[in-house]
């Protein structure tokens, strides 16, 4: 008797350890097709990376007045010369570029920076100026200015200054593309601005 309960219970390790061989067989080929799942999803797919090239290469149209709207600047003159939409041609994985993407505004949201442009921009300033702005990256700020600006004043120069080479590439063919090489309306100067001090004096300087 005890001999054939010994074998009994072999029997039941035994198809304990097949049962247990089988489950976990089938769990690993679950988490296989899991894998290969999540790795179709989160993988490349040449279609979808050409689409996206292709629509990163495309410029964007931004509406200048547009920026003043969602900053809540609403009362806009009516008698001010409209300005134009602007084109403009943005980096691919840019954080910058990513955003003016997802709102389609100018990345220029300094409230000095919106009222001063609003307040020449309303009052049909006219006077020569000349603007300078330090860290551009793709330029959004600088082509709002000149929107913003050149049709009312008689010589305005925006002078963008970028260190990132394929930012300041993406601005100077947005700058052709909106005409504001012309006149040099908007210069595109691929460099950094430091701060240097010679004989007690703070210079800015372009390296």
């Amino acid at each position: 008797n005890s001999s054939n309960t010994n074998s009994n219970n072999n029997r039941d390790i035994i198809n304990i350890i097949n049962t247990n061989n089988v489950i976990g067989s089938e769990n690993r080929k679950r988490v296989d097709k899991c894998s290969l799942l999540l790795g179709l999803l989160l993988g490349s797919w040449p279609l979808i990376e050409q689409l996206r090239a292709i629509f990163n290469r495309a410029p964007m149209t931004l509406h200048p007045l547009r920026l003043l709207r969602y900053y809540r600047f609403d009362k806009l003159s009516v008698s001010s010369p409209q300005p134009r939409p602007l084109s403009m041609r943005l980096l691919s994985d840019d954080s910058v570029s990513l955003a003016i993407r997802a709102h389609l505004l100018p990345f220029c949201g300094g409230p000095f920076t919106l009222r001063w442009i609003r307040n020449l921009w309303q009052s049909m300033y006219a006077d020569p100026i000349t603007i300078i702005e330090g860290g551009a990256e793709a330029g959004s700020c600088s082509l709002w200015m000149a929107a913003m600006l050149a049709p009312s004043v008689k010589k305005l120069r925006v002078v963008s200054v970028e260190p990132f080479p394929p930012a300041a590439a993406a601005l100077r063919e947005s700058i052709e593309a909106n005409g504001f090489d012309r006149d040099n309306v908007v210069e595109a100067i691929e460099a950094a601005l430091v701060n240097r001090t010679k004989s007690s004096q703070d210079n800015l300087e372009l390296m």
